[in-house]
C-alpha cells in the first residue's frame, strides 16, 4: 500500500487512532459513559402529603415588653388630636414592668385601693394608675410619697389628654 509509505497519512491515522482510544478510555475507563444511579432508579412514588396534626400548645408566657410611657405618647401624640384614641386602644393587654414613685393612695369603697404613681424619665413624667389588694400590698397604707418601687402589670386603657396609664393585673416589687 503507497498510502502508508506518506509520512504526513501515517501521522494523521496515528494521530486519529491516539484519539479514538484516549477518548474510549476516558469514556469507559473514567465513568463518563456509564450509566447515571439516577437514571437506574426509580421516580419516587407519589404520596399524598397530609398536614402535621393540630395540637393545642399553649403559648409562651407573654413578657413585659421594653416600652416607656414616654414611648407611648410621643407614638400618641405623633398623630392628629382627633385619631390619639384610636392609637391608645393598640396599647390595650400590652404587659410592662416600670420603676415608679408613689404620688397618692385612694381606699376604695369594695376594699381596695387605688394608687397613683410617677413614672419619670428624661423630658416625660406620666402618671400611672392601679388598683391593689390591700392585703397583699399593706405597706401603701403607711407608704411615705416618693417612695420608688417597680410595677408590673397590663396597660388596661390611657387617657391621652390627662396623659395617665391605667394599669390591671397588677404586681409590686421593691
Amino acid at each position: 500500500m503507497a498510502i502508508f509509505k506518506n509520512p504526513w497519512v501515517v501521522t494523521v491515522i496515528g494521530g486519529v487512532f491516539v484519539i479514538i482510544i484516549g477518548g474510549l478510555i476516558l469514556f469507559y475507563g473514567f465513568g463518563i459513559g456509564k450509566p447515571s444511579q439516577i437514571s437506574n432508579t426509580k421516580p419516587p412514588e407519589q404520596t399524598s402529603i397530609e398536614p402535621p396534626e393540630q395540637t393545642s400548645i399553649k403559648p409562651p408566657e407573654q413578657t413585659a415588653y421594653i416600652i416607656t410611657p414616654k414611648d407611648i405618647f410621643a407614638n400618641i401624640n405623633n398623630v392628629p388630636p382627633a385619631q390619639r384614641n384610636l392609637v391608645a386602644e393598640n396599647y390595650k393587654g400590652i404587659k410592662i414592668s416600670w420603676k415608679v414613685s408613689l404620688n397618692d393612695v385612694k381606699v376604695l369603697t369594695d376594699g381596695k385601693m387605688r394608687i397613683y404613681a410617677v413614672h419619670q424619665e428624661e423630658g416625660c413624667r406620666c402618671l400611672v394608675r392601679a388598683e391593689i389588694d390591700p392585703n397583699q400590698y399593706p405597706e401603701f397604707k403607711v407608704m411615705n410619697e416618693g417612695t420608688s418601687f417597680n410595677i408590673e402589670g397590663e396597660i388596661d386603657y390611657i387617657d391621652t389628654g390627662l396623659e395617665i396609664i391605667y394599669l390591671t393585673n397588677c404586681e409590686i416589687h421593691y
